[in-house]
């Protein structure tokens, strides 16, 4: 199997050489790479010559670069620095930590057609939340955010230095449709916070909360702001930190009352919740 892959990688490296050397007579559009964990030195230097001569570039999908993930998002960033036409950026599962989500920031920010950014499945803490607001107020274009799948970016954060600046920076977003934070250890403060962000935020029509420690704390609070939530048209929240005997501290007064609240929310089109609170 190690050998198969060996193989595979060295054909991968051949073809993106090719590119690489005859970029600029090519009109790539879109360059994908599922690497699974396979990324090799050498990697790195081809797809920055692609990103250095090629004009035509939209969107770069890197995901699961493995052992030599910092080499390779360092010559990305070299090449993606100051490119125009790229909208789509895709780095998922490719071990960026704080330190590297910083150094990629000033890139990102010079980036003017930049409408999708998605780190998914990546190494991020709660020590990111003001980068990823940096983010937000440096891309003017973002529409779509994904920090999905990092089991450690909401946890132990601090409100006023962490927690507060992404808020404000969503609050104050022009421009941001989606936002995708499941999975990543999100606690019913922080979402009450981000929930009254997203009631300031004039643009957010999609917001996925799902499987996070979230409580019937976070469903209280969902009943007051839902009237308040204009702009939004699909919400998700399932997969709480809900058992049958939590949901039945939820009365059904209070169910009665988050359904009214629905209700007088003439803009949602989805809502996805845990079907535990409606047995």
């Amino acid at each position: 199997a190690q050998d198969v892959g060996h193989d595979i990688m060295s054909q991968m490296n051949q073809l993106l050489s090719a590119f690489a050397q005859g970029a600029e007579n090519t009109k790539l559009q879109r360059l994908v790479l599922a690497l699974d964990g396979n990324g090799s030195r050498e990697l790195g230097g081809y797809v920055q010559s692609i990103l250095n001569s090629n004009p035509h570039l939209v969107e770069i999908n890197i995901s699961s670069c493995g052992l030599f993930a910092n080499h390779i998002l360092t010559r990305i960033g070299q090449g993606l620095s100051h490119h125009p036409s790229i909208q789509t950026i895709v780095l998922s599962s490719c071990g960026i930590d704080n330190t590297e989500l910083q150094r990629l920031t000033s890139i990102l920010g010079s980036l003017p057609g930049l409408h999708d950014l998605d780190l998914s499945g990546n190494s991020l803490t709660s020590a990111s939340l003001p980068v990823l607001a940096e983010i937000l107020q440096t891309c003017p274009q973002l529409q779509r955010l994904d920090c999905s799948a990092q089991i450690d970016l909401f946890r132990e954060y601090h409100w006023e230095n962490e927690l507060q600046p992404l808020a404000q920076a969503i609050s104050a977003s022009t421009t941001l449709q989606y936002l995708c934070l499941h999975t990543s250890c999100l606690d019913d403060a922080g979402a009450m916070a981000i929930l009254d962000a997203v009631a300031q935020c004039p643009t957010l029509v999609h917001l996925d909360l799902d499987f996070n420690p979230l409580t019937l704390v976070t469903m209280r609070h969902l009943t007051k702001v839902l009237p308040l939530l204009t702009s939004l048209r699909q919400l998700e929240l399932d997969g709480l930190d809900i058992d049958d005997v939590t949901a039945a501290f939820w009365c059904p007064t209070e169910k009665d009352q988050f359904c009214a609240a629905v209700q007088r929310n003439a803009h949602l089109q989805c809502l996805s919740l845990d079907n535990r609170l409606f047995p």
